[in-house]
C-alpha cells in the first residue's frame, strides 16, 4: 500500500468514527428515552436492552477499529520519521564518498606526477651520463614534488656517508645545529634502512627556533645500502603528508638504480679505457719490436753481403766484419727471448702466488748459477742478507724468475773488476723488501726516469753492452706491478747502483 493509498485510508476511517460518535450520542438518547419508558414497555424496554447490548458491542468494535486506526497513524508517523533519518545518513554516506573520492583522486594526481616525473628521469638517463647531474635532477625532482625546501643525497662509500647532492644549504647552514641534526636523521635511516618522516619537531638553531619536517629514505639497491635520500621543510605552518613519504621512496629506489647503472657504466667505461691503452701499449710493442728486430738483422745480412761480393779481404777484418755480424744477430735474438718472456709473463700473472719458494736458495741455484762465469771473471763478491720470512714467500716462479735475473744480471754485468752485489731483505708494513746494490758504473741522473720505459738504453749500456735489447727492467716494473708493489733506483755515477723492490705480502 502506498503512502497516498494509506492517507486515503486513514480519512475514510476518520470520518466512519465520527459516524459512529453521532450513532453512540443518538444511541444513548434512545437509551434515556427506553429508561423513561420502561416500566410501561417491559417489551420494548428488553429489547432496548438488546439494543444497547448490540450498540456496546459496536461500540467496543469501534473502539478497537479506533485503537487500530490510531497505531496505524503513529506507524505512519514513525515510517515517515524513519524515512526522513535515512535520508538523512544517505545523504551524509554520499558526501562522505565524495570527500573519499575527492581524497583518493588527489592522492592518485600526486602518485601519477610523481610517477611522470620518474618517468621523465628514465627517459633522461640515456642522455644525462654524469652522475652528479643524474642525482641532482632527482633531488630537484623529489623537492619539486612534496615542496620540500632542502634537498640532500649521502653516497655510502667505504663503510661511509659522503654527500653528493646539496640543495638550498650554504656554507653558513652545513656549519649550524641544524646540519648536524639532519646528519643524525640519515644516519639513524643509514643504520636502520628504514624510511624516516619526521613531523613538526622543534629545534634549536644557534639562538632561534626551528620548525622541521623533514622525510629520509635509504637507497637500496639488492639488498645493499647505497645511500640516503633526505628532503626537509622549515615551517610553522607547512609539513609533508603521508603520501609524500611515498613519493620519497619511490624517487630514492629511482635513485638507488641510478646510482648503480652509473657505477657499472663508469666501471666498463674504465675497463674499456685500459683496454684500449693495452692495445695501443701491444701495437705500440709489437712496431717498436719490429722495427729493433729489423734493424740488427738488416745490418747483419749488409754485413754478410759486403762479405760476399769483396774477394780478398783481410782476415783481420773478415774477422772484424764476422764479430759484428754476430753482435747485430744477438741482439736480435734478445729482443725476441725478450718479447717471448713478456708474453710468458702475461700467461702466468694469472697465478701469482701459486709456487712456495725460499728466496735465497732459488737465487743460488737458479740465478747466480747462470751468471758463474762473469762473477769469476770480475772477481765479485756476492752477499744474500736475507730474513726467514723470505724462506716461504709466494710467488710465480716464472715471474719471480725474470724480477731477480734482470736486476742481478744488470748488477753483475755492469759491476767494475773486484765490485760487490749485496742482496739484502726485510718485511714491514705488511710490505717485502728486497734490495740489490751494486759497486758498478752507476745511472746518469737524466737517465733515472728513462731506463723502466720500454727499448729504453742509455749512451752508457749502449756502449758497455751492445746486444742489449731496452726491455730488460720494463719488464722488472710491469712483473712488479702485478703484486701490488714498486720499484726505484737510487744511483750515483761512477760509484753504483740500488734498486729497491717492494711487494704486497700475500
Amino acid at each position: 500500500m502506498t503512502e497516498s493509498e494509506m492517507k486515503k485510508k486513514i480519512v475514510e476511517l476518520q470520518e466512519k468514527l465520527k459516524e459512529k460518535d453521532s450513532q453512540i450520542e443518538h444511541l444513548e438518547n434512545l437509551n434515556r428515552a427506553y429508561k423513561n419508558l420502561s416500566e410501561l414497555y417491559n417489551k420494548e424496554l428488553m429489547e432496548a436492552e438488546k439494543m444497547l447490548e448490540a450498540q456496546e458491542i459496536i461500540q467496543n468494535l469501534m473502539r478497537e477499529e479506533k485503537i487500530e486506526a490510531d497505531r496505524m497513524i503513529k506507524a505512519h508517523e514513525s515510517l515517515e520519521e524513519l524515512t526522513v533519518i535515512e535520508k538523512k545518513e544517505t545523504v551524509k554516506l554520499l558526501e562522505a564518498q565524495e570527500k573519499v573520492s575527492e581524497l583518493s583522486m588527489k592522492e592518485l594526481k600526486e602518485k601519477d606526477d610523481v610517477l611522470q616525473k620518474i618517468l621523465s628521469i628514465n627517459k633522461d638517463i640515456g642522455s644525462i651520463l654524469d652522475l652528479g647531474t643524474l642525482l641532482n635532477k632527482i633531488v630537484k625532482s623529489l623537492m619539486e614534488s612534496i615542496n620540500a625546501k632542502h634537498g640532500m643525497l649521502f653516497i655510502y662509500e667505504k663503510n661511509k656517508l659522503i654527500p653528493k647532492i646539496l640543495i638550498n644549504l650554504d656554507n653558513m647552514e652545513m656549519q649550524k645545529e641544524y646540519f648536524q641534526y639532519c646528519q643524525q636523521i640519515i644516519l639513524e635511516c643509514a643504520n636502520t634502512k628504514r624510511s624516516i618522516l619526521k613531523i613538526n619537531e622543534k629545534i634549536k638553531n644557534e639562538a632561534e627556533e626551528m620548525n622541521i619536517s623533514s622525510i629520509s629514505v635509504p637507497m637500496i639497491r639488492k639488498e645493499s645500502l647505497q645511500g640516503v635520500l633526505y628532503a626537509d621543510i622549515v615551517s610553522e605552518s607547512e609539513t609533508f603528508k603521508s603520501s609524500d613519504l611515498f613519493s620519497a621512496e619511490i624517487f630514492a629506489g629511482q635513485a638507488a638504480i641510478s646510482l648503480n647503472n652509473a657505477i657499472l657504466y663508469e666501471s666498463i667505461k674504465k675497463q674499456n679505457r685500459e683496454l684500449l691503452r693495452l692495445i695501443n701499449i701491444k701495437s705500440e710493442f709489437i712496431d717498436r719490436l719490429s722495427s729493433h728486430l729489423s734493424k740488427p738483422i738488416k745490418e747483419a745480412t749488409n754485413i754478410l753481403s759486403m762479405m760476399n761480393l769483396q774477394k780478398g779481404i783481410p782476415e783481420e777484418e773478415k774477422s772484424k766484419m764476422i764479430k759484428n755480424t754476430m753482435e747485430r744477430l744477438e741482439k736480435a735474438l734478445n729482443l725476441t727471448q725478450k718479447a717471448l718472456s713478456i708474453a710468458e709473463l702475461e700467461s702466468s700473472a694469472a697465478e701469482l702466488f701459486k709456487d712456495t719458494i725460499n728466496v735465497k736458495e732459488f737465487i743460488e741455484n737458479n740465478i747466480l748459477k747462470t751468471h758463474q762465469n762473469e762473477i769469476k771473471e770480475k772477481n765479485l763478491r756476492i752477499s744474500i742478507e736475507l730474513p726467514p720470512d723470505f724462506e716461504k714467500f709466494l710467488a710465480n716462479k716464472s715471474i719471480l724468475r725474470v724480477i731477480l735475473d734482470e736486476l742481478l744480471s744488470n748488477a753483475i754485468f755492469y759491476n767494475k773488476p773486484n765490485g760487490s752485489v749485496v742482496i739484502r731483505g726485510e718485511v714491514s708494513n705488511n710490505m717485502y723488501k728486497l734490495e740489490i746494490i751494486d759497486t758498478g758504473y752507476g745511472i746518469r741522473p737524466e737517465n733515472l726516469d728513462k731506463i723502466f720505459q720500454q727499448f729504453s738504453r742509455t749512451e752508457d749500456s749502449s756502449r758497455l753492452n751492445p746486444s742489449g735489447a731496452g726491455l730488460g727492467l720494463f719488464m722488472v716494473k710491469n712483473s712488479v706491478n702485478y703484486y701490488g708493489g714498486s720499484i726505484n733506483v737510487e744511483s750515483i755515477y761512477g760509484e753504483g747502483s740500488k734498486f729497491t723492490v717492494t711487494f704486497l705480502a700475500h
